[in-house]
């Protein structure tokens, strides 16, 4: 047995008979609070019923958008970038910039689902990256036809707050992530600015009403001052490093034993490394998205509309 002291206050009952002190069992005040904790959960349950109604409907189109995302691999397995079918399922789209390789005919390029699936790709039409910055596939392959494709939003986005979904392989690797999120800034120069976490790899994903999955616009690239001017010392980085390279395989310099040549091949090394960790993974929370009207024209002339 445990004496415990339960304090009882009310304003009608008097000082003296506030405080009761009561010898009850461990057994009894387990099963008491035993009691009270289902109580308790029973409220709470239907509570999280509710929610988890609300939360199903939403999964359900972030589901479906899943299903109609695909990630952008080069021959030798390097994920470029996301891609979606659109109109129909053997149509798939992305960025101009994330399909270079095949455009250029420097690799093959496969589009590949979440489920293991993987389709080859053709090329039937882009646009240079500075301007519009996508590119039409065809695909081939078993169970493509099964695939969810998107359709074009009919509506314009002239204001903020229109609730989106986007999905896409951050980094170009699993999982294929789907996000929720709302337009920041309206559409200005084919482009409009989303909120939320956008890295390399979520390029050519789709951007889509949360209401009907009516594709708005492809997600493009993140606002992230800098990146021009890192690219460009990392492209020095690598020009230094093949002409320390070089030096290395004629002859050595060493200094009390320190090999220059190797220690200024290894500090540029560091160097680019880390410029490219943080560029890879550096984020503002700031997605851009170029407008899915140019690709809608295109694919008009295409005569797949």
């Amino acid at each position: 047995n445990v004496k415990l002291s339960v304090m009882l206050s009310s304003p009608n009952v008097p000082a003296k008979g506030r405080i009761m002190t009561r010898a009850i069992s461990r057994r009894t005040f387990l099963a008491t609070a035993t009691i009270v904790s289902l109580q308790g959960n029973r409220g709470f349950a239907q509570e999280s019923t509710s929610n988890s109604e609300r939360v199903g409907s939403m999964m359900t189109q972030a589901d479906k958008l899943a299903n109609a995302t695909v990630r952008m691999v080069l021959a030798n397995g390097r994920g470029e970038g996301s891609g979606f079918h659109f109109i129909k399922p053997e149509i798939i789209v992305s960025n101009a910039h994330v399909m270079t390789q095949l455009i250029s005919g420097q690799s093959a390029m496969t589009a590949h689902a979440e489920t293991g699936e993987s389709w080859a790709l053709k090329v039937l039409a882009y646009s240079p990256p500075d301007k519009f910055d996508f590119a039409i596939m065809e695909a081939s392959g078993a169970g493509v036809s099964s695939r969810v494709a998107l359709s074009p939003s009919t509506n314009k986005i002239i204001g903020r707050g229109l609730k989106l979904l986007y999905s896409g392989y951050p980094h170009g690797i699993d999982p294929l992530l789907v996000n929720s999120s709302e337009v920041a800034s309206p559409m200005k120069d084919n482009t409009f600015v989303f909120s939320g976490m956008v890295h390399g790899g979520n390029s050519g994903g789709p951007v889509v009403s949360n209401d009907d999955l009516s594709a708005l616009g492809i997600v493009t690239k993140r606002r992230f001052f800098g990146d021009p001017e890192m690219r460009a010392v990392d492209a020095e980085m690598k020009e230094l490093q093949d002409y320390l390279g070089q030096i290395s395989a004629r002859g050595k310099v060493e200094i009390m034993g320190v090999n220059f040549g190797q220690f200024a091949l290894a500090m540029s090394r560091i160097a680019s490394l880390t410029n490219e960790i943080i560029r890879v993974n550096s984020t503002t929370g700031i997605g851009i998205a170029n407008s899915i009207s140019p690709l809608v024209e295109k694919c008009k002339e295409l005569k797949l509309l």
